[in-house]
């Protein structure tokens, strides 16, 4: 029962205790049933003054209602509800010794029954004063704070502090014996939360004291009475946890529902408040409309979600700062629907653009669209010109036909210039091998020439679509072709600095000429699209012929040969390099009497020997075939040492299939040799590269430890 003051909330534990003596004593005489007309206090005197001096009393207005009887007395509390029962017996000592007894038990049902009809029942385990303190306040029954924790199925209360006093954890219980098979009876409903996930719900400390404590009790009783005293235990437990869970499931959906009607009461209370608010501001002279209101505003939603009535004093207090917020909103929203048709013309004007470009681009977009548009300026430089800022800059709805065509010829000057300095610098590094100067893609067009520029534009993007016409980047190790060596200078430099190690494809066009006159093509007129059509998945493939077959490998596309081919040519250019300008620190090793090993290009495609042939699909794997032979012959060659690198048992080993040593040639300059090889792969190499029979002790050197590499020129 909470007193007043801020004292200590205080709780009768059941229904059928009374005062105590003490109270009792306080009290005066108790009125009786029969006694219909006996006053709640004849001691008391309303009209006599009161007491002057230190403790005296103010007489109000509702002092006579302590002469009142004891029926009418009754008889009003009954109109009330237990809440509003529940405070009036809060406000004076008097009060709560009348309405904190068993007699007053009938007022309290009917407050329950004739004005909450939708409440639950009293639990048989409180009783009425109880139950309604427990359903209407919202004081911790620990203290006098605020109770944020409740849990109905125990009946409690709790703030933090408190809740963490009289709640034990799971981990915490300290006994061990057949009590705590029956802890579980003194959980409740809630599930606690924490922010790394879900807590157990705890126990609640003072029935797990009354649960031991019988427990106690009965194992101090003879050992015959113990099993019968336990087994009705558990049933009388097991029962009251049954009905706490039910009857707080209830109590639960019950405070949902007020919670969930108060809330619906106090939105059409906010609505009404808000549509009279917006009568007045929409009645001023500021020509404010539904779109300024603030709503994403805390201080403009803080005015009007209050449940209380506009009337005209609260307007004329809330008037000035409602307008400022409004104003805001206003402008906001001007702001927000200009940068809206901004946005929509800078979509209308990309349209326009690309739509320009496809045209600029007609014969080009065949090959690689995306590429291919990459010739051109992008949208964040067309959104730089000075006639687009201005365009993007009117405030209008939409970009109409007459604005754009008087940008549209300075437009298309402007895409011309970057695709015609990029498309010369393109063709200036396949006929000179570099940049004559830095590039600058951005250059004025006159008007007379713009359709000599689109003329020129049309035959450089001719000749860069050659089969001929193949890059090579430095810098990352690849055949490129146009236009997707456009994409790759963008993805390395948005400067197209990365132009600068681009150079033509390995031997000036002649190695891929080479190869496509031995594939049937004239080299003069093949485009590169052409050449995607002699090789595909399913159809014949391309054969090295300048490779031993054992080790021959096969491409599905034109420029992995020509990687192939220029891989060879390159390893060969620098090792004939190497050992010209200093043959000492070529081979270290070599007696000056020596003469130097022997270096062949056996991929010279200047010479008359084949290049390349297709393999039809059975010819493939007849190669397939060829090539699996000779790998299981290389696991049973004697010069391999079958116990793995250093002597160690190969099966123990990451390396595992690969059987034997791994020899590096040492005809080879050193630091330009190949990667460590096996005994019958070093043979190949050495006859197709030295032109000698190899001698593996001689001509090769075992290393401890070697990898298996992906690249095999070497061959």
């Amino acid at each position: 029962m909470v007193t007043t003051r801020g004292k200590q909330v205080k709780y009768f534990e059941t229904d059928e205790e009374e005062l105590s003596e003490k109270e009792e004593l306080k009290a005066d005489a108790r009125p009786a049933k029969t006694m219909k007309m006996t006053a709640i206090d004849d001691s008391y005197e309303p009209h006599k003054s009161a007491a002057k001096g230190k403790g005296a009393r103010l007489v109000g207005k509702l002092a006579g209602l302590m002469m009142m009887p004891i029926d009418i007395f009754a008889d009003i509390c009954r109109y009330l509800g237990p809440g509003d029962l529940l405070r009036l017996a809060q406000s004076s000592r008097r009060l709560r010794v009348i309405l904190m007894t068993r007699e007053s038990k009938p007022i309290w049902q009917d407050a329950r029954e004739l004005n909450c009809p939708t409440l639950p029942p009293c639990p048989p385990d409180l009783c009425e004063p109880q139950y309604a303190a427990f359903m209407f306040s919202s004081t911790c029954q620990g203290c006098t704070s605020r109770a944020t924790k409740v849990d109905y199925a125990l009946r409690t209360k709790h703030c933090r502090q408190c809740w963490e006093e009289n709640f034990i954890p799971k981990g915490d219980i300290g006994y061990v014996d057949e009590c705590y098979h029956w802890h579980q009876f003194t959980q409740g409903s809630m599930r606690h939360y924490r922010r790394n996930g879900p807590k157990p719900r705890p126990y609640f400390k003072k029935l797990l004291l009354e649960m031991i404590a019988q427990q106690d009790a009965i194992t101090a009783t003879t050992s015959d009475e113990k099993k019968v005293a336990k087994d009705q235990l558990m049933k009388i437990w097991s029962e009251r946890h049954v009905m706490m869970i039910e009857t707080g499931k209830e109590m639960q959906c019950w405070q949902d529902q007020q919670a969930s009607e108060k809330r619906e009461t106090l939105e059409v209370l906010y609505n009404r408040r808000h549509q009279s608010i917006k009568e007045k501001l929409f009645a001023l002279d500021q020509g404010f409309v539904e779109a300024d209101l603030p709503f994403s505003n805390p201080a403009y939603v803080a005015l009007i979600r209050k449940p209380a009535e506009l009337t005209p004093q609260i307007w004329k207090r809330i008037q000035p700062s409602l307008e400022t917020l409004v104003s805001e909103g206003r402008a906001k929203r001007i702001q927000e629907e200009q940068e809206k048709r901004r946005h929509d013309r800078q979509l209308k004007l990309s349209e326009l653009y690309k739509s320009l470009v496809d045209q600029l681009l007609t014969n080009d977009l065949a090959v690689d669209p995306w590429r291919v548009k990459q010739t051109c300026p992008g949208d964040s430089d067309f959104f730089k010109l000075p006639q687009i800022a201005t365009l993007l800059d009117e405030d209008t709805e939409d970009i109409t036909e007459d604005a754009w065509s008087a940008v549209v010829e300075d437009v298309r000057r402007f895409a011309l210039a970057k695709r015609s300095g990029l498309l010369t610098v393109l063709v200036e590094i396949l006929d000179h091998g570099s940049l004559a100067a830095p590039y600058e893609p951005l250059v004025e067009i006159p008007l007379d020439m713009v359709i000599q520029v689109e003329e020129k534009c049309d035959v450089m993007a001719t000749r860069l679509s050659l089969a001929t016409s193949a890059f090579w980047c430095e810098k990352h190790c690849e055949v490129m072709r146009y236009p997707n060596v456009i994409g790759h200078a963008h993805a390395n430099s948005t400067t197209f600095k990365c132009l600068s190690s681009i150079s033509p494809g390995k031997g000036d066009g002649g190695l891929i000429a080479a190869l496509l006159k031995s594939l049937g093509s004239d080299p003069e007129t093949a485009a590169f699209k052409d050449t995607a059509k002699l090789v595909n998945y399913g159809l014949p493939e391309l054969l090295c012929s300048r490779c031993d077959a054992k080790v021959a490998p096969t491409h599905n596309y034109f420029d992995k040969l020509v990687f192939h081919y220029a891989q060879h040519n390159r390893w060969f250019d620098q090792v004939t390099a190497e050992v010209a300008s200093n043959p000492e620190k070529a081979y270290p090793n070599r007696k000056p009497s020596e003469p130097l090993p022997i270096l062949r290009n056996d991929h010279d495609w200047t010479t008359a020997e084949p290049l390349v042939e297709f393999l039809t699909t059975n010819e493939k794997r007849a190669h397939a075939q060829v090539k699996m032979m000779f790998e299981a012959m290389n696991q049973q060659d004697k010069d391999d040492d079958d116990q793995g690198i250093g002597g160690e048992d190969y099966k123990r080993e990451y390396w595992s299939s690969e059987r034997g040593h791994r020899r590096i040639c040492k005809l080879c300059p050193v630091g330009l040799s190949t990667p460590g090889l096996q005994a019958a792969v070093m043979r190949l190499h050495i006859k197709a590269k030295h032109e000698k029979e190899a001698d593996l002790e001689a001509d090769a050197e075992i290393v401890a430890k070697t990898y298996r590499s992906n690249n095999m020129w070497w061959f």
